[in-house]
């Protein structure tokens, strides 16, 4: 099996004529409608280009000598960001279709990654949906970021997080779930810290044993827990917040000293979980809940690859503009498409058909 890379080359010739029955009428002949310029560059060259920099996280210079090499065009960098900046007004629609796709979802991950841009920190907002991607980016991290993104406002389903606090203002959200990896690390973490004792060891235990049964009801073909599992594993978690208690009381601290009590990480930790029993224990009440927040965490993922390529980005357009692109081009690939599909669907204005199934 071998691949050969074939380039056409079309050219477009005008004709000018004068007209004899209509008193030399000048008659001047229309290109395409598709024809804009001296010179243009195809819906493929077009979407390789972006690929290269969106999907496949290249610097620009790279991905202009990768072009040059495989098509013998001369292809520059700022060729390659007008292909990326031609398609601004394409994504508006997808993007405002991907935010109420998020909204009428009854279950979606969130979470947020810093983004190094210009030497500021600006933060990256993902929802997510096993089918869904929708991206913005905003110089605040809490609910102001949150808000721009016009998706947490406006959310009736399940949202899954970590614990950040901005999540638990939305009074709209109908269920909170939180992400019981997120819980693991930190508990192994805090567990590393007080080897000696039991209650960070046994917690992780918990959690997993819990997972697990979940697994086995659903191969069983069960839709729910169950009346004695959940009790059983509920009877469990009370019983170790009470050792995680006594293990871990509050900090001493001096009396003369202002403002709240110190708690202590081990003490904060169980204090919290101890708060947030329903939440941590949703998804093993609701089989359709997720056990962490993975989902949201793979689509982040990306942003990082790209920073550790390209090292950052040169202004906020261009993160917002990379966010649009991974937006798209994410959900793309969940509904069936390749990410070099999705791209040639969009520059041949064709973007919504990208997000249907594909073939």
């Amino acid at each position: 099996m071998d691949v050969k890379i074939i380039v056409e080359r079309t050219e477009y010739q005008q004709m000018e004529v004068l007209c004899p029955c209509r008193n030399g009428l000048q008659l001047m002949g229309e290109f395409p409608e598709h024809v804009v310029g001296s010179k243009q560059y195809g819906p493929r060259l077009r979407a390789l280009g972006a690929a290269l920099v969106t999907e496949c996280a290249v610097g620009l210079e790279k991905a202009s000598q990768f072009l040059r090499g495989l098509t013998s065009c001369t292809i520059s960098k700022s060729t390659i960001l007008n292909f990326l900046n031609g398609c601004r007004s394409k994504l508006e629609d997808p993007m405002e279709y991907l935010r109420k796709e998020i909204l009428g979802s009854p279950i979606a991950c969130f979470d947020e990654t810093g983004v190094r841009v210009a030497g500021k920190l600006p933060y990256l907002h993902n929802a997510s949906t096993a089918d869904v991607t929708y991206q913005t980016v905003n110089l605040h991290r809490g609910r102001q970021g949150m808000n721009a993104g016009r998706v947490l406002p406006y959310y009736k389903g399940i949202a899954i997080h970590d614990c950040l606090a901005a999540y638990w203002k939305y009074e709209g959200i109908a269920m909170h779930g939180v992400c019981c990896a997120h819980l693991l690390r930190e508990c192994q973490g805090l567990h590393e810290m007080y080897p000696e004792e039991v209650f960070f060891r046994y917690f992780q235990v918990l959690l997993r044993e819990m997972l697990d049964a979940k697994k086995k009801r659903i191969r069983e073909g069960k839709e729910d827990a169950g009346r004695y599992y959940l009790k059983k594993y509920m009877r469990l978690y009370d019983l170790l917040i009470s050792v995680g208690r006594y293990e871990h009381p509050p900090v001493e601290q001096e009396e003369k000293k202002r403002g709240r009590k110190a708690r202590g990480k081990a003490n904060a930790f169980v204090e919290r979980v101890a708060r947030l029993k329903e939440e941590v224990s949703l998804f093993f009440r609701f089989f359709d809940v997720p056990f962490d927040n993975n989902q949201a965490e793979r689509d982040l993922r990306h942003a990082k690859v790209k920073m550790k390529v390209s090292g950052c980005f040169r202004t906020e357009e261009g993160a917002e503009l990379f966010a649009k692109f991974h937006s798209f081009i994410s959900t793309a690939k969940k509904r069936g498409r390749t990410a070099l599909q999705a791209l040639e669907l969009l520059f041949q204005n064709r973007p919504m058909l990208a997000l249907t199934e594909g073939d």
